[in-house]
């Protein structure tokens, strides 16, 4: 259920480039949203900042006010206690004075017009009261100016209240309105948080359906693509995408299908050509045996009878069935590798006989490229538990190669014997002060038919030699390692366990033989 939304989006009929076009818009138009949102929470957050600050002017005016009032209050009673015509007179030019004050007071608002009309009409009382006791004092009726003075002091007490409970309530409704911007700004930074989150969310959610629609089919590709060229073919690669990446992997499929026909058909010609030199073994060997033999025969009857112009002809022809032998038995050898026909029949072996077989086995090309061999082994080299023919084709293979690339030069042979913790192993290093060879052509060096170039192909041979070697050495649990530089010589190493795993009269038919010879 977590990949819906991948697979969702694999199915959309899109291209892979509209995708991510729209993946990038539907980012953007969030990124878009987001900053409408804090604009205008902003905007909210400066509306609210201006009614404070127009609550906080009102406020002020209003306690001016307030103040006003009892400074002219005190005034009025002042004068009322003592009446007195300029005293009178100078209250009442002050209670003018307020109620201009309170006429162009711009902070009322509808609730407040009542209170307001009532403070009017007080102060106005107020105001004509004054204006009676100043008429009957210039006309000396202090009877009814003593009179109309008791009237005062409510009147004051009553403005004087009213005065009060306006200050109070424009006090009390910034409290409400600081409350109220305290309460909305909690809200809008929640808010603004909130649709962070949401989109940053969205966004990761977003990025992640459209790369993994896009990365997860690469990936199993890839994956196929491996599985493909180590040759397994059973396997289909299988993506919901309905883009460039759905298409590619049914050309994929495709692909694969046809390589794995392909790969049959190979298979089935190589088993054919592995079968027919397999069977052909006897056909060939038995005409070249008869003519090397008959070769020897009619160069003792030339020697007997001293017909020495006949001898180099008759050996000539001796060598050439032998050299073609030699070629024909490393072409049996691969074919029986390939087939997995190749079989092990080891047998206890005396390692220093074994090299000095050998030795004078490879004196007559050592001669011929007027080189020089040095062997450096212990006096007792022990005795070895293998196949001591394929061991020697080994050594006769590395020191045959190194005579032939090698020319008036020394060839060294270094026999030694380890007694690791894994048992004991025979080591074999043979090194020559021929042409070396580069690192590209020491990749390719073990792959069958191979020669390096146009100079090495002149100096004859199949180029089975050494993919047979690392094959025999693989089959017995070896390895052979190679290093080498151009115009430095070469050095090939052998190591070859001791004691075989299989006892006489067991055959080794490893399984994967043929494989690692197709891939050599």
């Amino acid at each position: 259920m977590k990949n819906w939304l991948p697979r969702l989006v694999s199915k959309a009929p899109f291209t892979v480039h509209t995708k991510l076009v729209g993946a990038f818009f539907a980012i953007a138009a969030l990124l878009i949203v987001f900053g409408l949102v804090v604009m205008q929470v902003l905007s909210g957050m400066n509306r609210r900042s201006e009614d404070l600050s127009r609550l906080r002017r009102k406020v002020a005016a209003f306690r001016q006010l307030q103040r006003d009032t009892i400074a002219q209050l005190y005034i009025a009673t002042s004068a009322l206690l003592s009446p007195q015509e300029r005293e009178l007179e100078n209250a009442l030019r002050q209670l003018n004075e307020y109620r201009y004050d309170l006429e162009r007071l711009q902070f009322v608002t509808k609730n407040e017009v009542e209170l307001f009309g009532k403070i009017n009409a007080e102060h106005e009382r107020l105001n004509q009261l004054i204006v009676q006791v100043l008429e009957l004092t210039r006309r000396r009726d202090f009877a009814r100016a003593e009179a109309l003075r008791s009237q005062t002091p409510p009147l004051a007490d009553s403005l004087e209240r009213l005065t009060n409970e306006m200050v109070n309530r424009a006090e009390a409704d910034m409290e409400a309105r600081v409350d109220e911007s305290h309460r909305a700004y909690l809200t809008s930074r929640w808010v603004v948080i909130g649709f962070a989150v949401g989109s940053i969310g969205l966004a990761i959610l977003l990025g992640y359906a459209v790369s993994t629609s896009l990365v997860q089919p690469i990936t199993l590709m890839d994956s196929r693509l491996k599985q493909i060229a180590s040759g397994d073919f059973s396997k289909r690669v299988d993506v919901p995408n309905r883009d460039e990446l759905g298409t590619l992997a049914d050309n994929l499929n495709r692909m694969s299908n046809e390589l794995k026909s392909l790969y049959q058909q190979i298979e089935t010609a190589s088993r054919h050509k592995s079968d027919f030199l397999a069977s052909m073994s006897h056909e060939l060997r038995t005409p070249l045996n008869a003519i090397i033999g008959y070769s020897e025969m009619l160069t003792e009857e030339a020697e007997d009878r001293n017909q020495k112009d006949l001898i180099p002809d008759l050996q000539k022809i001796r060598a050439s069935g032998k050299h073609l032998l030699v070629l024909i038995n490393d072409i049996l050898d691969l074919s029986k590798i390939e087939a997995g026909m190749i079989e092990l029949s080891p047998e206890s072996f005396d390692v220093a006989g074994l090299i000095e077989e050998v030795v004078d086995m490879v004196q007559p090309l050592i001669a011929k490229n007027a080189n020089v061999l040095a062997i450096n082994r212990p006096d007792d080299l022990g005795s070895m538990y293998a196949d001591v023919t394929k061991v020697r084709q080994i050594l006769f293979n590395l020191l045959s190669n190194a005579c032939k690339f090698t020319e008036q030069g020394t060839i060294t042979l270094d026999a030694t014997r380890q007694e690791p913790g894994g048992g004991a192993r025979l080591s074999l290093t043979v090194r020559d002060t021929g042409i070396g060879m580069t690192p590209e052509q020491m990749g390719l060096l073990f792959q069958p038919f191979w020669q390096a170039d146009a100079q090495t192909r002149r100096y004859g041979g199949t180029g089975l030699g050494l993919a047979i070697t690392r094959q025999f050495c693989s089959v017995m649990g070896g390895e052979i390692r190679v290093a080498s530089a151009p115009g430095q010589g070469t050095t090939f190493t052998v190591t070859l366990p001791c004691s075989a795993a299989a006892r006489p009269g067991e055959a080794l038919l490893p399984a994967d033989t043929g494989r690692r010879a197709r891939s050599a």
